[in-house]
């Protein structure tokens, strides 16, 4: 007999016995909120990524992707520094990149979404 959504778990369990010292982050879509249920059941995907926790450009946001940050970043220099040239933009840009590279955390994320 198959235990359906209770299987999806197993991953999850494997990563927090094999990585106990790592935090886990629960990260939902927003299909799993539903103004009808109080509660309802997700299926979730575990694996161990590099999460920044931090905040940055006055949002508390977290990113699982430099990539991501690095675009915010770019985006905020260019509407809010339109003093800075095009080059010293990016500067400022790769100097940012280089602060937040050691704030990155080896974390479990656990993505949930509606089952």
């Amino acid at each position: 007999m198959s235990k359906g959504y209770l299987d999806n778990y197993t991953d999850l369990k494997e990563l927090i016995i094999t990585n106990p010292e790592l935090p886990i982050m629960f990260m939902c879509s927003d299909e799993c909120s539903n103004p009808d249920y109080s509660w309802s059941i997700g299926s979730a995907k575990a694996k161990i990524e590099y999460v920044l926790y931090e905040k940055c450009l006055s949002d508390e946001k977290i990113y699982t992707s430099e990539d991501d940050l690095q675009e915010d970043l770019e985006l905020h220099y260019y509407e809010e520094h339109d003093e800075l040239t095009e080059l010293q933009q990016e500067e400022a840009v790769r100097e940012e990149m280089k602060w937040y590279e050691d704030k990155w955390i080896k974390s479990i994320i656990v993505y949930v979404e509606a089952y």
